[in-house]
């Protein structure tokens, strides 16, 4: 089982990382960093994970169409490794989500914080991702497009005959079409 983890080396370095996460804290206050202040925990460490990408987002959503709590999490075994981070990390963040498929044996491990100055809108911090083959981000992307291409030439096919049934359903109006319901006026809003 390969994993792979997310964490910013610099900010976990267990010799140096209280000093480092309240020198770091001061300095944002002290400069009024207002845009560093989502990267510092609600006890004061700071985050040692990079928010997801859009790319990543919109790839995982594609491919990983399942998403749970941690806790509840229950398609595959997470390995001691990936259980560290969030025994390490919990309290960091709002909650920490599995995002996985059960057709993709490689789950992602996020974490989720609230954006600051916003009662809604949260970000995705990428904390690890295991499974038997962890392809290269490109390589998902492009499995990820292939599906995504897919759905839309289907979807775009389902509308195309639909649209040639209503077609041929409009070359048998007639003189007697006015006697009665028209059918489908979304065509011909004039009558």
């Amino acid at each position: 089982m390969l994993v792979e983890t997310y964490e910013v080396t610099e900010a976990v370095d267990p010799d140096s990382a209280t000093e480092e996460n309240e020198k770091a804290r001061a300095l944002i206050e002290e400069l009024g960093l207002s845009g560093q202040k989502k990267f510092i925990g609600e006890v004061g460490e700071t985050v040692p994970f990079r928010k997801m990408s859009q790319l990543e987002t919109n790839v995982y959503k594609t491919l990983l169409g399942s998403r749970t709590s941690v806790d509840e999490y229950s398609a595959g075994m997470i390995p001691a490794r990936v259980l560290d981070i969030v025994k390490r990390h919990r309290d960091s963040f709002e909650r920490i989500d599995v995002l996985y498929s059960e057709n993709d044996p490689d789950p992602v491990l996020v974490g989720v914080m609230k954006r600051e100055n916003s009662t809604w809108q949260k970000d995705d911090f990428i904390l690890a991702r295991w499974g038997d083959e962890l392809e290269s981000i490109e390589s998902l992307a492009n499995k990820a497009l292939d599906i995504i291409r897919g759905n839309v030439t289907t979807a775009l096919q389902k509308a195309k005959t639909a649209i040639d049934a209503d077609i041929e359903a409009a070359k048998s109006i007639g003189m007697h079409t006015l006697h009665k319901s028209i059918p489908n006026p979304r065509y011909y809003s004039e009558f």
